[in-house]
């Protein structure tokens, strides 16, 4: 699944790049999802389903103080089509938290990923961000097992 990410995730940054298309960062979850995911169904064994996708989607908060239950995630890849954080399989493959002209991914996100996936094992989580103000360039933090994988994950630059 992380090596299928990557791939469409470049290939996504240079079309984007290529045809000097922009949006903000809900924009670029949306055509993500729809033109490198929807299109993609089943080129691995673990995403055969586009009911798997959620955009804007809830899934249980880390437990701690003043926090709320539930707390909304950019794009989420459930494992079984058709969950919530609200069904039994609630926990998903793996979470993505965008951002856009922000120079680099959102420490607070990544924090967030760490934390979360340190409790939910079978689960990973990416960090992007994508500017599209002065030059294109993406860069991906990869979060497993509570701690950050690979900070330079991916970085994509025109």
């Amino acid at each position: 699944m992380k090596e299928f990410l990557k791939h469409k995730l470049t290939e996504f940054f240079y079309e984007i790049q290529q045809n000097e298309w922009y949006g903000k960062e809900r924009e670029l979850v949306s055509r993500f999802a729809f033109s490198k995911l929807v299109s993609n169904i089943n080129s691995t064994p673990e995403f055969y389903d586009p009911a798997q996708i959620g955009i804007e989607v809830r899934v249980k908060q880390i437990e701690g103080i003043k926090k709320k239950e539930f707390v909304c995630k950019d794009l989420i890849i459930w494992k079984q089509p058709n969950s919530t954080a609200w069904t039994k399989h609630n926990i998903p493959i793996v979470i993505m938290e965008w951002k856009h002209n922000n120079g680099q991914p959102y420490n607070k996100d990544i924090q967030w990923l760490e934390e979360y996936t340190s409790i939910n094992k079978s689960c990973f989580g990416i960090a992007l961000n994508i500017d599209t103000k002065f030059k294109f360039q993406l860069s991906a933090t990869l979060i497993e097992n509570g701690r950050i994988k690979e900070e330079n994950w991916l970085i994509l630059n025109t």
